[in-house]
């Protein structure tokens, strides 16, 4: 099985969440290696290196710097909601496939901007959405559907 090389922008807490699932599934047989981390924290990005493995010259403070490698098989964006469009759009226009947390975006139009690039750059554009399969987004759906909520619009 071919490995995949991956490279996470954003070492928060959501990026620990990440690196479990990918831990998880090397258990189960996929040949995954993160081979770098960003942060523009570089407190952050070192105590992730520390915490996961990962080597000082494997750890960036500026994610188009660690674009540059190439080493780098997909891209995962874990940064603030905000910042998802042009972090996403960068990684796809410097060649990566990008698996970017969610929301897609904060808006419409950053969101059709996300679509556009993916078709522009020729790169798959995967946004994390496993959460509609949470206990509590069940709970909230038949709470809505059971009209408990009001008129959710």
């Amino acid at each position: 099985m071919k490995e995949i090389r991956i490279a996470i922008i954003g070492t928060g807490m959501i990026s620990d969440r990440h690196m479990t699932v990918i831990n998880n599934l090397k258990k189960r047989g996929q040949n995954l290696t993160v081979v770098a981390a960003c942060d523009i924290v570089k407190e952050k990005v070192e105590a992730f290196g520390r915490k996961y493995g990962l080597p000082e010259d494997r750890l960036y403070t500026d994610f188009r710097e660690m674009l540059k490698r190439d080493d780098i098989d997909e891209v995962e964006v874990c940064v603030h909601n905000n910042l998802h469009t042009s972090v996403a759009t960068a990684v796809m226009a410097a060649g990566y496939p990008c698996y970017s947390e969610k929301p897609m975006a904060a808006s419409y139009a950053d969101a059709k901007i996300l679509y556009d690039a993916q078709k522009k750059y020729g790169q798959k554009l995967a946004v994390q959405i496993s959460s509609i399969y949470n206990p509590q987004t069940r709970i909230a759906k038949k709470m809505i559907a059971e009209g408990k909520l009001g008129d959710v619009y």
